[in-house]
């Protein structure tokens, strides 16, 4: 069969107009793939008493369109405290504080894990993540 100027224009007219009787409501679901869930390991205070990589770069994602962190997580309360306070600001639902990073793991809507812990934790939780089917983001010091 060849194809003609005519038959092409009538098919594509009449894909285009059924493509038009589905319901709005079909369309409308935000897909899973929209929406980015973060956890941040690692949120202490730097050592001149500012807040930690991890804190910012929790804020810094909750700061992003479709993206919501889910955790924020650190060894030591206090900071965990500081982190969800500093990431409220910027996103309707507070995040959940945990002290053990395997949580973020075991939650399986979280997408991805933000390692901001000290240098010796970066490649066990980055095998971890990656074991875990998250997606990881590492900051390696540069002088390693």
């Amino acid at each position: 069969m060849s194809l003609t100027r005519r038959s092409f224009l009538s098919t594509s007219l009449g894909t285009g107009l059924s493509a038009l009787s589905f319901p709005v409501i079909a369309f409308s679901n935000q897909s899973p793939n929209e929406r980015i869930r973060v956890g941040v390991m690692g949120t202490s205070r730097n050592s001149i008493g500012g807040d930690g990589r991890g804190t910012h770069l929790a804020a810094q994602f909750a700061q992003q369109e479709n993206t919501e962190v889910a955790y924020v997580c650190d060894v030591d309360s206090r900071n965990v405290g500081k982190a969800i306070e500093a990431v409220s600001k910027h996103q309707m639902k507070p995040p959940a504080g945990v002290g053990d990073f395997r949580r973020i793991l075991d939650d399986e809507s979280v997408d991805v894990l933000v390692i901001a812990a000290p240098d010796h934790w970066h490649g066990p939780a980055t095998i971890l993540g990656c074991n875990a089917g998250k997606h990881v983001y590492v900051e390696k010091p540069c002088c390693h």
